[in-house]
């Protein structure tokens, strides 16, 4: 049988460690995460790429081009997968490689609103919220039957409003849950798989 295609789930920019172009200094670059500075890295060795140097010894070269912008000249990454410049580069594997945010196939939080998982979240935040409801043990799949007990004190004319809310949120997730398992079937189909 043919081996298929890869097929990976988007991460997300904001849980990815970054390095950023605009913060190469002399002697250090930092580290990012969630637009946060977490670390500085040291720079070995510093001119059209600069070498850090990792805990177990080895170095890490990255290439780099200085642009003239408006008013001052600026120093970019070049992404080792694409060879576009490119501000961040992120770590997303763990053999040291960094890669820009395309070729790492990194995608912002608010973009992933096709995303049926993004309705289960954004569903189990928002009965967190409202209706006081956690489920450590919920799982997506279950997702589509949760219906929280009322919360003491709240009116049935609010539970219900909040209940309604939350059946959007598990309709936008049945919905596309069903839409990516068709796609994989068809997929799976097309390249020759005939079930186990």
């Amino acid at each position: 049988m043919r081996g298929y295609s890869e097929i990976r789930a988007p991460a997300l920019v904001e849980n990815t460690p970054a390095i950023d172009s605009f913060s190469i200094e002399d002697d250090f670059v930092c580290i990012m995460l969630n637009g946060e500075v977490k670390r500085h890295i040291s720079i070995i060795d510093f001119g059209d790429y600069i070498t850090i140097g990792l805990k177990d010894g080895k170095e890490l070269e990255l290439y780099t081009e200085e642009v003239q912008l408006r008013y001052a000249k600026q120093r970019f990454f070049i992404c080792p997968k694409c060879e576009k410049r490119q501000r961040f580069l992120y770590f997303v594997c763990r053999e040291f490689i960094f890669e820009c945010r395309t070729c790492g196939y990194l995608q912002y939080q608010s973009r992933l609103s096709n995303d049926c998982f993004y309705y289960y979240r954004e569903g189990m935040k928002y009965a967190k919220e409202k209706l006081g409801f956690e489920d450590p043990d919920a799982y997506p799949a279950m997702f589509p039957a949760i219906v929280p007990p009322k919360p003491k004190g709240m009116t049935v004319k609010v539970y219900e409003k909040c209940i309604s809310k939350l059946k959007w949120y598990q309709d936008k997730y049945q919905m596309l849950a069903e839409e990516t398992e068709k796609k994989i079937l068809k997929q799976a189909i097309k390249e020759g798989f005939n079930g186990w």
